[in-house]
């Protein structure tokens, strides 16, 4: 790199040579006429091929053209209307593909900077990166701060802060695909293309899977009706040579009339062959399913292959993500607790039933943040920022915000924020709990009056929440200045709020609607064990006694029969990485289960 003002046009391209380009490499779509063909290998179409054939040679000697007809237009709409059903959502997928894909980044190239395609990153590059931008490859910050949200590639909710370090780290701290939340900064990129994380997922997606179950079931179908036709057709003909050659005396008649009844007793096998082959079920099968594609099209649900719709309904076993599949992927102020362990379901309740004390947590969610409101939409600071405001937005649109003095911004090595405001000649304080309850004397009651504060009634309520999968902070507030270098004992502790990723309404029903269809749910997320447990626990997937929950690490201790004894048990894996999923589903796979995988994350 030349000094920092990043690569030179030269060094791009050596770099571009020894490392390759930031594209994904992608496997080539077949086209319209390769999937016609290919619709050739389906094992009933091969013995309707074979029958065809057989009614060609009869048409030549003067047999009705009907049955030849029927068989022949049979194969022609099964193999067409599915190679076309399939082609034109595949080309409607790499069309989503592409728009993705369609972005630009800032990079300083040769002293200046400039906006490039995303693909045409290099290794050793300097990308400038703000809130907002997506991460384009793999690599460490040099210079700045940045809050990023990595749960689409790791499956943890929780967003990450990146500072830079002294000696570039032997992993990548920013990984393409992470979504940059908050901060501005300039990261080296040290990774592209497939030798990224996401590059590596992007290639096992792309991996050609095991035959669909209905394809395994047509082909078992096949072979019995080849079995059955043929004895059929054995028996059949061998009858009729016995009856016109004994029993009518046709051995008698001469050559040419022997002949004659040979011919007629292999008339009679080809016909009992040719009536044991369904023609229209191959064509039914793709009727129903092309509609049946059309119909979850209007759903909004592209399926790429025809027999993914037989596959789904065949499946016995699900493995799913939590965040924003059976959460609702974002966190939400669910609880509020008083010092005197008082519990006000969410900030409407605390409004109507202790006024005093919302209007403290209220000020505190307003004034101590880093978010502010945009048009009606909250954006900025970090996702505890965005939380905290978006759950008193709606009960305080009408008011008018304190004006705020001095401000200490979050840090996640001091833990704590805080805002000064002038009028009230106060200071307003958030941060964990651990470090302020210690500091705090007396606490804000529900009436307004302030007290004593008890010890054990808030270590009760964080040991709850903590077994809950609940986020506690606490508020506090104190007329003395708290600095970045600063927190001042003798706090009056405002109230314990509980932050949750709430689990989707529809989630509990839908659990209970896949078991009864004889469908078991697996919840893999990059969560700890207990909050992972709670959650599990609130979407009613620990309703057997012997569910089990593991983590990242005692699965990779487990060899291949052991996880395969353990499976029918097993209901969450905490602390997933994308590894783990594709070792859970291949498990599944060896034990002859139809193995399902849903998320909304590229890890997934």
């Amino acid at each position: 790199m030349t000094g920092s003002g990043g690569l030179s046009a030269g060094e791009v391209r050596l770099s571009r040579q020894q490392h390759g380009s930031n594209s994904l490499e992608k496997q080539e779509g077949s086209g319209l006429l390769a999937r016609v063909l290919a619709g050739f290998g389906d094992p009933i179409i091969r013995i309707l091929l074979i029958a065809l054939a057989i009614n060609l040679c009869f048409l030549l000697r003067g047999a009705p053209w009907f049955e030849t007809a029927g068989i022949a237009a049979a194969v022609f709409l099964a193999t067409f209307v599915s190679a076309l059903s399939e082609y034109g959502s595949d080309a409607a997928f790499r069309r989503m593909q592409a728009e993705a894909a369609a972005v630009t980044c800032r990079v300083r190239r040769g002293g200046m900077l400039c906006t490039v395609p995303a693909d045409d990153i290099v290794c050793g590059d300097l990308v400038l990166l703000q809130a907002g931008e997506r991460v384009p490859a793999d690599g460490f910050l040099r210079e700045g701060a940045l809050d990023v949200d990595q749960s689409a590639l790791t499956g943890e909710s929780r967003e990450i802060a990146v500072r830079p370090q002294p000696e570039p780290p032997d992993s990548a701290q920013l990984l393409r695909g992470s979504a940059v939340l908050s901060g501005e900064g300039m990261m080296e990129v040290t990774a592209v293309g497939s030798r990224t994380l996401y590059g590596g997922m992007a290639q096992q997606m792309q991996e050609d899977t095991r035959e669909s179950p209905l394809h395994v079931r047509l082909d078992a179908l096949a072979g019995t009706i080849s079995r059955l036709g043929m004895a059929a057709a054995v028996l059949v003909a061998a009858s009729d040579l016995f009856l016109s050659l004994f029993v009518q005396g046709g051995l008698s008649e001469g050559a040419a009339a022997i002949l004659q009844h040979i011919l007629h007793a292999v008339t009679l096998a080809v016909t009992v062959l040719v009536v044991a082959v369904p023609e229209g079920l191959p064509m039914m099968i793709t009727v129903v399913l092309s509609s049946n594609m059309v119909r979850m099209m209007r759903d909004h649900v592209l399926v790429r292959r025809l027999t993914g719709i037989e596959t789904a309904g065949s499946m016995n076993i699900l493995f799913t993500d939590k965040t924003g599949t059976l959460t609702c992927g974002r966190m939400t102020a669910e609880l509020v607790f008083a010092g005197d362990g008082t519990r006000f379901d969410g900030m409407q309740a605390l409004r109507a039933g202790a006024p005093a004390l919302f209007r403290q947590v209220c000020a505190d969610c307003r004034c101590n943040s880093g978010a502010a409101v945009s048009a009606g939409t909250v954006s900025g600071g970090n996702a505890t920022d965005r939380a905290l405001l978006e759950a008193v937005l709606t009960l305080t649109d009408s008011e008018p915000q304190e004006q705020a003095g001095d401000k200490v911004s979050f840090d996640s090595r001091r833990k704590y924020a805080a805002v000064r405001l002038p009028a009230r000649a106060l200071t307003l304080v958030r941060g964990a709990p651990e470090l302020l309850l210690p500091r705090c004397t007396q606490y804000l009651a529900p009436d307004g009056r302030v007290h004593a504060l008890g010890r054990e009634t808030p270590q009760r309520i964080l040991r709850e929440q903590a077994a809950e999968g609940g986020r506690v902070l606490a508020m506090a507030v104190t007329d003395r200045a708290v600095t970045a270098d600063h927190l001042p004992a003798g706090l009056t502790l405002t109230a314990l709020v509980v932050l949750r990723d709430p689990v989707r309404r529809e989630t509990p029903d839908a659990v209970y609607r896949l078991l009864g269809a004889g469908i078991r749910t697996v919840m893999l997320t990059g969560d700890h064990p207990d909050t992972a447990r709670a959650v599990a626990r609130r979407c009613g997937l620990l309703s057997a006694r012997d569910a089990l929950v593991a983590d990242s690490a005692q699965l990779a201790a487990w060899s291949d029969a052991e996880l395969s004894r353990r499976l029918p048990q097993l209901a969450v894996v905490a602390r997933a990485m994308p590894s783990d999923k594709v070792r859970l589903v291949q498990a599944a796979q060896r034990a002859g289960l139809v193995a399902g995988m849903t998320g909304d994350g590229v890890n997934d």
